[in-house]
C-alpha cells in the first residue's frame, strides 16, 4: 500500500485492536529502534541525550513462536509462465541459517556466495561474460533473524536451459565443497567480502529512508560542492 495507507484500512482498525496492541509490543521496543544523529554531533553529549530520554525503556523484544518449516527431502520447482516479452528468468535458492554473530556460519555462506556465485567467480565469468549463456546472475544474501533463503537470480539466454543452469550452479558448489578453491581468490573475497560496501545504494537507501537520504545528500551538497554534485546524462557522456 502507499505511505498513507487506504482509508478501508482505517475503517477496520476497531476490528484489528487486539492485533494492534500486539504488534505494538512485538516491535517497539528498545532493542528494534534506531536513533540517527548527523552533522556536527559531540558525541558524549548526544549519547548522554539519549540516555536520558530513553534509558528508562528496558522493555525487550516481544519475540512471537515461529512454527519450524517441515524438514524438505527432495528439491521443489515451481514454473510460471509470463504472459509479455522478457528473458526467462530462473530463481534458485537454497536453505540458510538464521543471522548470528555467535557462529560463523553467516558470514562463512556470505563469502562462499560471494566466491561461488559473484562476478570474480569462475562460473560468472563462464557463463555470464564469455559464454553469454546467462544475461545477468545475481544473489539475495540471507541474513535475517530467521531461517530463510539463499536466491540465485539468473536471466537465461535463449540456448541456455533452465536445467542447464541449476546442473553449472550446484557443479560448481559441488567443486567449492570438495576442496577445488584457488587460496589467493579465496583471500580476495573474504577482504571484499569484510571491507567492501555492506548494502548496495537502494537497500541503504530503503533503511534509512527518503527523509534521511535527501538530508544527507543537501548536507554533502554544501560542504563540499561540485565534488558531490549529482551525476547527469552530461557527466556520463563525457565520460
Amino acid at each position: 500500500h502507499t505511505v498513507i495507507g487506504w482509508l478501508e484500512d482505517i475503517d477496520r482498525m476497531p476490528d484489528g485492536y487486539e492485533f494492534s496492541i500486539e504488534f505494538f509490543h512485538r516491535f517497539y521496543t528498545p532493542d528494534n529502534t534506531f536513533v540517527v544523529a548527523a552533522g556536527d554531533v559531540d558525541h558524549d553529549a548526544f549519547l548522554a541525550l539519549v540516555t536520558e530520554k530513553f534509558g528508562g525503556w528496558d522493555r525487550r523484544l516481544d519475540a512471537p513462536e515461529v512454527p519450524a518449516e517441515p524438514e524438505q527431502t527432495e528439491p521443489r520447482s515451481r514454473h510460471v509462465e509470463w504472459p509479455g516479452p522478457a528473458p526467462r528468468r530462473l530463481f534458485a535458492s537454497w536453505k540458510a541459517p538464521a543471522f548470528s554473530t555467535e557462529t560463523v556460519d553467516s558470514a562463512a555462506l556470505d563469502v562462499a556466495a560471494e566466491l561461488i556465485f559473484g562476478e570474480t567467480s569462475e562460473l560468472y565469468r563462464r557463463l555470464v561474460v564469455e559464454e553469454q549463456k546467462l544475461l545477468t546472475l545475481d544473489r539475495w544474501g540471507a541474513m535475517d533473524r530467521d531461517p530463510a533463503l539463499l536466491v540465485l537470480d539468473a536471466k537465461l539466454a535463449e540456448s541456455f536451459s533452465f536445467d542447464d543452469a541449476v546442473a553449472a550452479f550446484q557443479a560448481a558448489i559441488d567443486a567449492a565443497a570438495g576442496g577445488v578453491v584457488d587460496a589467493e581468490h579465496l583471500e580476495a573475497v573474504k577482504s571484499n567480502v569484510r571491507f567492501g560496501l555492506p548494502m548496495g545504494p537502494l537497500l541503504l537507501l530503503d533503511e534509512v529512508g527518503f527523509d534521511i537520504a535527501q538530508h544527507a545528500g543537501t548536507s554533502l551538497h554544501a560542504a563540499f560542492g561540485e565534488r558531490m554534485q549529482p551525476v547527469g546524462l552530461a557527466f556520463l557522456a563525457r565520460e
